[in-house]
């Protein structure tokens, strides 16, 4: 028995009887192979061989249609052996037993194993084990898969056992002695790679190893906080999700242990608080976060999920359907946030946001894309020139950045996160030209203002617009034309005036433009109107701003507002939505204590583009000791603008690509040594069963052949497959999805499309075609029609295709489908 006060059960509320309830499993029935309800001999290997060969004997497994969820449980599992029932029913104790009374009700645990039990033709006694004081404990919310796969989580845990006691008594003792050797045993004992992920490994290892093991069945939670403290800490992990299990149990015990030395009351829990909200959150706001954020360190490679630990440029690649696209996703949240939110809609909404943000761009890599649209080019810009008759349009060639570039700049010079004020959206943007830095006496104005907090308008010197008759446009006219009598209210000057001393309110945004489309300021307004005398007189009229964010080179105008600068001096700006959330992070500058921000570009196929011709020599800049701050630090200068360049240290860069349209090793060598490379390849444990039809094992025999056939890049991805709802939805893939892109992969040869297929007529069916007269040919080689099946496919359709059945005798000329 545990002792009251011992370490799990002081840092887990409610753990105690939880954690008698398990010893006494441990000790009855892992040891001494007994009953936790009776007297019998329930725990054997016998017993789990019953029940592990009744599930796989179940022919449609999974839920049929309009059938409830613990009914397709009960037949998935249940078998004929009266004492195999009575295990059951204590496997599924087990279960449960770590499942608290908000996740599932204890009298609907009793209820289900009890019923177990008489489905044996006996009765369930009161037991302590059974009682409400252990069924209501619970200690960890396992949430919806839990219940969802039960069935595949037990058949698993049948396995296990039939293992386990196909040892004898003292080498399972010696196996209970360690920790860390029994979760090795556990880890490796899997058959069909059905046990990965598999939570109830965790409740086993926690049950019996609750002082090394957390009540945690999520690796998701494992890594999160792993990840958490290590960023706090400022330590390196070398562990991500493709990390085996039992390195992430010690990495996350070790985290207890320094946490444990933390905390003054020396409990640790991490789905109470106060660290539940502290990892949960990802704690962004702490002072430890932020400090540790205040200057970027050295970025590791490696395939952590953080960007700390994460290469620097990636491509995932894999064969159509593996959910690259969502990977891209999940990566980009990952790299930016440092972890992504486990639910698929929350890691896509927080990617659009990113995107909106500018810290993530997308580009498209295809045979006409070039270097002028991913580094610079030229484009001609409109001009007004004079000649002998007058003004006249002309144009000129200007330098304009690619997505490379500008993401670069982005990544490089802003750094902060948007701001949430709550009137953000409530104030209006004014584009303030602060002299023009082709007068030599206007070139110092610009550092003036930004060295001093305040905007200068050089318009009207001689008159002091502090009165308050002025707040009225009229008065504003009513003034200008006693130097211009002619004047209307549309003179620019007095528009100028009444912009910047009554349109322009406290709270305002002002953005500063400089030379070839670009702005290198962003401002508010903090001040009402003030008429300050200068040594020579010029700009008079001033107002308070605080500077948010400047650069002396500044940035496109084209990352806030979609159209094109003009002479004004003065004038509100509309940038909608996209460059509102823009505005957002250059308004953070002056508020973020947060050092440089991960960006990402993401580059979709980029084996389809002229890797040479696209990157030029911005090639060598993407290796990482080649980034700007790096040992090997390299700039180049552009073609174009002649200017240096270089990819900062925070940029990533990551690529996707198809690898049945290009094979891997087709790759230009210079992209393959600067890349790391990962493989999506099909997971057919992303699927379940669909109305009796075993996708996974469906999936993963037609890549098998296909594997055979053509090799590993022309495989079929498992997210083809993973909309399907019913045996309808899957034939519709399989006619208008799978089967054309099978015949594209063979070029059109229908026998080996066949042949991927099982081999039978019902996905494709054959008819040997008579010689037309005329045709001469006495070859004696038989000739086919070849024609795809129309849905709905037989029933057995599928089933034959996992089993291989050949086909019925050609001269027959039957087809397979009904």
């Amino acid at each position: 028995m545990f002792e009251k006060g011992s370490g799990a059960m002081a840092r887990i509320p409610g753990s105690e009887i939880i954690l008698e309830a398990a010893e006494q499993w441990k000790e009855r029935c892992l040891l001494d192979g007994k009953s936790i309800f009776s007297e019998e001999n329930l725990w054997t290997q016998e017993n789990f061989s019953i029940l592990r060969e009744h599930y796989d004997n179940v022919e449609q497994k999974g839920r049929r249609s309009g059938e409830d969820y613990w009914d397709s449980v009960i037949r998935n599992l249940v078998p004929q052996s009266q004492i195999a029932k009575r295990t059951l029913s204590e496997v599924v104790w087990l279960y449960f037993l770590i499942a608290p009374r908000h996740s599932i009700r204890p009298e609907l645990k009793l209820e289900r194993i009890s019923n177990l039990w008489k489905l044996s033709g006996a009765n369930l006694s009161d037991t302590l084990w059974t009682s409400d004081e252990v069924l209501s404990a619970g200690i960890a919310s396992p949430g919806k898969p839990f219940y969802q796969w039960i069935d595949v989580e037990i058949c698993h845990f049948y396995v296990v056992m039939e293992n386990w006691f196909s040892f004898p008594a003292d080498k399972r003792l010696d196996i209970l002695d360690d920790p860390w050797r029994f979760a090795e045993w556990l880890y490796g004992v899997d058959r069909n790679n059905i046990g990965k992920n598999r939570s109830i490994r965790s409740i086993i290892m926690f049950f019996l190893f609750p002082e090394s093991y957390e009540p945690i069945v999520s690796n998701d939670h494992k890594l999160q906080i792993i990840e958490h403290f290590a960023k706090k800490w400022n330590e390196t992990i070398s562990i991500d999700k493709r990390s085996d299990s039992v390195r992430i149990d010690q990495a996350l015990l070790e985290v207890r242990k320094r946490v444990r030395e933390e905390i003054s009351d020396g409990e640790v829990s991490f789905y109470h608080e106060p660290l539940k909200s502290v990892w949960k959150s990802g704690n962004r706001n702490s002072p430890e976060t932020r400090e540790s954020n205040k200057s970027p360190k050295p970025i590791q490679s490696g395939d952590g999920g953080s960007a700390r630990h994460r290469s620097l440029n990636t491509i995932l690649y894999g064969p159509p359907g593996t959910g690259k696209t969502y990977a891209t996703f999940r990566c980009c949240v990952e790299i930016c946030d440092g972890t992504a939110p486990p639910d698929e809609k929350e890691v896509r909404d927080r990617y659009r946001r990113l995107v909106e943000e500018g810290r993530v761009e997308f580009v498209t890599f295809h045979q006409s894309y070039g270097y002028e649209e991913f580094v610079e080019g030229l484009r001609p810009q409109t001009v007004s020139t004079d000649t002998d008759d007058g003004s006249s349009a002309g144009f000129r060639l200007d330098p304009e950045d690619g997505v490379l570039k500008r993401i670069a700049e982005r990544a490089r010079k802003v750094s902060g996160s948007s701001v949430m004020h709550s009137d953000f959206g409530q104030n209006s943007v004014f584009k303030m030209g602060l002299g023009n830095p082709v007068y030599e006496s206007d070139r110092g104005i610009f550092e003036e203002c930004i060295n001093n907090d305040y905007i200068l308008l050089d318009v009207a010197r001689e008159v002091n617009w502090s009165d308050s008759k002025f707040d009225k446009f009229e008065e504003i006219l009513h003034r200008w034309k006693k130097k211009e009598p002619d004047a209307t209210g549309k003179n620019p000057n007095v528009e100028f005036i009444n912009s910047f001393r009554n349109r322009l309110s406290v709270g305002d945004f002002v953005i500063v433009p400089a030379p070839q489309q670009r702005f290198r300021a962003v401002g508010r307004i903090t001040g009402p109107y003030r008429h300050v005398e200068r040594d020579d007189g010029s700009y008079p009229h001033r107002r308070d701003v605080q500077w948010l964010w400047s650069d002396s080179e500044g940035m496109p105008i084209s990352e806030l507002y979609e159209y094109r600068i003009t002479p004004q001096t003065i004038y509100r700006m509309s940038l909608g939505s996209h460059g509102l959330e823009r505005l957002r992070r250059y308004a953070g500058q002056a508020e973020s204590s947060e050092g440089p921000q991960p960006h990402v570009l993401v580059i979709d196929e980029i084996n389809r583009g002229n890797i040479s011709k696209v990157f030029g020599e911005a090639i060598t800049l993407v290796e990482e000791d080649k980034r700007s701050g790096a040992p090997n630090e390299i700039s180049v200068t552009l073609p174009y603008s002649g200017k240096p360049f270089t990819l900062p240290s925070n940029l990533y860069i990551l690529g996707t690509m198809n690898t049945a349209d290009r094979s891997i090793a087709l790759l230009d060598t210079a992209l393959r040594r600067r890349f790391d490379f990962k493989e999506l390849a099909p997971a057919s444990g992303e699927l379940s069963i669909v109305d009796g039809i075993y996708l996974p094992r469906v999936l993963e025999t037609m890549n098998a052949r296909l594997e055979w056939l053509m090799g590993r890049d022309h495989l079929i991805g498992h997210a083809w497959l993973m909309g399907a709802r019913s045996k309808a939805d899957v034939d519709r893939i399989m006619r208008r999805k799978i089967v054309p892109m099978l015949a594209e992969y063979f070029h059109d040869d229908w026998r080996k499309v066949q042949a991927v297929l099982g081999g039978g007529r019902e996905f494709i069916n054959k008819e040997p075609l008579g010689k037309p007269q005329g045709i001469e040919d006495d070859a004696g080689e038989p000739r086919y029609r070849w024609t795809p099946v129309e849905p709905p496919y037989a029933d057995n359709a599928y089933k034959r295709l996992i089993e291989g059945k050949p086909e019925v005798a050609e001269s027959t000329g039957e087809s397979g489908a009904s």
